[in-house]
């Protein structure tokens, strides 16, 4: 099960972490009038996740001693987790797969063309004519996300 926590500020606008988590920056929301454009950087870190498992990136990091750790006692350290989050949070954002990302959205049935139009992305858009979208969040439903996280 995938969670989404909004966070204050978030230079990549959505980072995966172990455990099924998805950070996605606050500006994200409340910076556009158009739902794909969160629903895109939720799609471009969940396929990032998929290319490179976030808790392979935690054990590579932290090393053999956290790995064995984690295999006997089913515990990692909080501070090789944090460590390993500040790093992930600080790196920057690499969109090195769009044929992959595209197969992402497509398979999601969200329009890219929101998406790369915010991040400079370099999408393969598949022409609104030629698909329908399938509609991520009523007008009201965004609305009232974007207020929540205004509050």
């Amino acid at each position: 099960m995938t969670r989404i926590v909004v966070v204050p500020q978030l230079a990549q606008g959505a980072v995966a972490l172990p455990g099924g988590l998805i950070l996605l920056d606050h500006g994200v929301i409340g910076g556009t009038d158009d739902p794909a454009v969160a629903a895109g950087h939720v799609l471009a870190a969940h396929a990032a996740a998929i290319r490179t498992d976030p808790l392979e990136t935690v054990l590579r990091q932290a090393g053999l001693r956290t790995t064995f750790r984690l295999l006997t006692t089913g515990d990692i350290p909080a501070d090789a987790l944090r460590a390993s989050a500040d790093a992930t949070v600080a790196a920057a954002w690499s969109d090195d797969l769009p044929t992959q990302l595209s197969a992402s959205f497509a398979q999601a049935n969200v329009p890219s063309g929101p998406y790369a139009g915010t991040t400079g992305a370099d999408l393969i858009e598949t022409s609104s004519a030629d698909q329908s979208f399938r509609e991520i969040l009523s007008d009201g439903d965004w609305v009232s996300l974007q207020n929540i996280c205004n509050s």
